[in-house]
């Protein structure tokens, strides 16, 4: 295996995805095929989901070429059509699809991840289902929102006051079975 693709491997561990090993890349010249499950292509979703500026070029549904007037698409068929699907990825290969999809609404996050042999437009359509059994099924419930003071006090020793009260950076929620 190439240098490249363990470390690629060694990532992935990183993320917790223990099952994927990307040391057979098709890629590669006379490599096999790397190996992942669905539940590691929802972890790495959740990862990219981080990133804000993946999920903008992912909810994209096309980018003209070169600032001309050709226009790439978009091959991920739920971008457009499902509410609040802002990307990630769609995939076919040998015959087989994969779509890895992920929707925002009203401040909760669904992935959803559907592999198999299906057709490309059967996938798409579970895919899609999932996300919508996603959001019926589970509520958002917020910790605290971004701004909002912490219901805790510090001792501050040597300071200019003896306690301070921390303020959440960011909102923190989980979901909860409806």
């Amino acid at each position: 295996p190439s240098i490249r693709a363990q470390m690629m491997t060694e990532r992935a561990r990183l993320l917790g995805m223990a099952a994927t090993n990307l040391a057979g890349l098709r890629s590669e010249a006379g490599a096999g095929s790397g190996t992942t499950t669905v539940r590691d292509a929802a972890r790495l979703v959740r990862a990219l989901v981080d990133h804000p500026e993946v999920v903008r070029w992912a909810a994209l549904p096309g980018v003209p070429f070169d600032g001309g007037p050709v226009v790439l698409r978009n091959t991920n068929a739920l971008v457009g059509t499902v509410v609040g699907v802002d990307g990630v990825q769609a995939a076919r290969a040998d015959g087989n699809c994969a779509v890895m999809a992920t929707a925002k609404r009203n401040g909760a996050r669904v992935v959803a991840v559907i592999a198999g042999a299906a057709p490309p437009e059967r996938c798409y359509d579970e895919a899609a289902a999932l996300i919508e059994r996603g959001f019926r099924s589970f509520a958002s419930v917020a910790l605290v929102r971004e701004g909002e003071p912490l219901n805790v006090s510090i001792a501050v020793e040597g300071g200019t006051v003896d306690t301070i009260t921390p303020v959440a950076t960011r909102s923190f929620s989980y979901f909860q079975r409806r």
